[in-house]
């Protein structure tokens, strides 16, 4: 089966595999290396918020987690993702005794390799092929890289702190942050937008390019909609939204530092 299907981000050159070291970023890192930086990062800032929030208290959709990796994976490390995943053949599915026996013997024939359901693979290829051509997304990614590293030393925290940007675009001083639904509507990304807490999040990462850069960079949440008529919502946040999202993170701050003495 010929797996080398249409990629708009195949030839394009953007990232490459060299580790850029430049001020507290640090570009081509990969993941398992970032995470052996200490730091504190958003997600355990964003957690203690969430812990909080009863109705945060929801299962974890994997198939959402699976469809969200992937396709960070594609848009931002293009060839790593053809390292990693491949799509299972027209018409076969991991259901019924006898799905599974085959969809297990097509993943012994790709050893080390996530097999995805072959709508999904196409889905991804389709969601990538708009974020190709979409005129604000596409200009924000001429320049930059993908899977942004930052470590910095937080003066008013006293602590180390380190972020993984998804998109960051040095000469515009931007960083775009990539989130995958399987619904584009506006209103229904606002409302993930203020569960999730994206604002803290966008706060933090401008923190830390901030404090890296010498200068406060943009900071533009894009919502890819992974099904039919996969429509992309772009979030430039204003000044008011990230000083909200510092907000945030004084709380979560006040929050863990509390956690902590109660356990000493």
């Amino acid at each position: 089966m010929n797996t080398d299907l249409e990629d708009p981000f195949q030839q394009s050159g953007r990232i490459g595999p060299e580790k850029i070291v430049q001020n507290g970023l640090r570009f081509g890192l990969s993941f398992e290396e970032y995470s052996q930086f200490p730091g504190l990062n958003q997600t355990s800032l964003k957690q203690y918020l969430l812990n909080q929030d009863r109705s945060s208290s929801f299962k974890i959709n994997q198939r959402a987690l699976i469809r969200g990796n992937a396709g960070h994976c594609l848009i931002l490390e293009t060839d790593r993702f053809h390292q990693t995943y491949v799509p299972a053949p027209q018409g076969l599915r991991f259901r019924g005794d006898l799905g599974k026996k085959r969809w297990k013997a097509f993943e012994d024939q790709h050893p080390g390799k996530t097999v995805l359901p072959r709508n999904l693979w196409d889905q991804l290829m389709a969601s990538a092929r708009v974020i190709a051509v979409h005129p604000k997304v596409s200009s924000w990614m001429e320049e930059g890289y993908g899977e942004a590293s930052v470590f910095w030393q937080d003066p008013g925290f006293q602590l180390s702190c380190k972020a993984r940007l998804d998109w960051y675009n040095p000469s515009r001083n931007v960083v775009l942050d990539f989130k995958f639904s399987n619904n584009g509507n506006e209103s229904y990304c606002r409302k993930q937008m203020k569960q999730n807490h994206y604002d803290l999040q966008g706060a933090w990462y401008c923190r830390g390019i901030a404090q890296v850069q010498g200068s406060f960079p943009d900071y533009v949440l894009i919502f890819v909609e992974s099904v039919k008529p996969h429509r992309i919502q772009d979030f430039f946040f204003s000044g008011e939204e990230i000083m909200e999202g510092e907000s945030k993170i004084q709380k979560a701050l006040k929050i863990m530092n509390k956690n902590k003495n109660a356990e000493d």
